[in-house]
């Protein structure tokens, strides 16, 4: 496989993203964590909210924990100071398109308008260029990942665990149901305009960080993928030209006893 990897900056890093196809669209990292990474990325979807965003933040900091908000748009430009705080205080702030229209029903040119002017919202609220992006209601397919991953230059980063906040569950039955299927390298679906998500949270985070469980934002998990897909890439030339090199002297040395074949 011919891998490429972009380096991109985020929070002061080099961000690496794996270029081969199909390989930059995501629902858990699990296969690129290391046997004893207990790594979760928790995510949110549709905001900021003017209340509710900024009190899930509060929340984050005092947990220490580490999450992606996966934002539109047109809520970016109505909350930049909301965008500023959460980059500051170390999480992603990732494309959500501009206003949640259902990405396979339009065209490449109407897509590209969509997430081209949220990351523009984005980049002119935190003075990062998101690097993820996910779609409104999950709904793509291969070849519109490929075209966001080729020319938008995005990973797009789907889920492994939905947390169903948006049926409105107690605090305590989103936690229960997320706890028992919860695993190294998912990705947590949630959003941060319901209450009842801003409820929960503090639990989940508690239980989670006390299964061994560090909360990780997007970016850091990429990075993971990268490295990983690359290292498989190097193994694999190193693999073929050791082969190469090989099969080149058996038949130097046929030749040599003059035997073709």
């Amino acid at each position: 496989m011919l891998l490429f990897v972009v380096a991109l900056t985020v929070h002061g890093e080099k961000q690496r993203r794996s270029k081969a196809k199909g390989e930059d669209t995501h629902y858990s990292f699990a296969k690129y964590l290391g046997k004893d990474e207990k790594l979760v990325a928790l995510t949110f979807d549709d905001g900021p909210h003017q209340q509710l965003t900024p009190r899930l933040l509060d929340v984050l900091k005092a947990k220490n924990a580490k999450a992606t908000f996966y934002v539109m748009g047109v809520k970016a430009g109505l909350h930049p100071d909301i965008l500023a705080r959460a980059v500051s205080e170390g999480h992603d702030v990732a494309n959500h398109v501009w206003d949640h229209p259902v990405l396979t029903k339009i065209s490449r040119e109407e897509v590209h308008e969509q997430i081209d002017s949220t990351s523009k919202a984005i980049a002119k609220a935190t003075h990062i260029t998101p690097v993820s992006m996910r779609p409104p209601y999950g709904n793509t397919n291969a070849r519109l990942n490929d075209f966001i991953s080729s020319t938008e230059n995005m990973a797009v980063v789907m889920w492994s665990l939905d947390t169903l906040d948006w049926k409105h569950p107690s605090p305590q039955e989103l936690i229960s149901k997320a706890m028992k299927r919860v695993k190294a390298g998912d990705v947590l679906l949630c959003h941060d305009i319901h209450a009842g998500t801003i409820e929960a949270i503090p639990g989940l985070i508690d239980q989670l960080q006390a299964a061994g469980y560090t909360l990780v934002p997007v970016s850091l998990l990429l990075n993971k993928a990268a490295a990983f897909l690359d290292a498989a890439a190097a193994a694999s030339t190193t693999t073929t030209t050791t082969n190469g090199a090989a099969s080149a002297t058996t038949t130097t040395k046929r030749q040599l006893r003059g035997v073709d074949s």
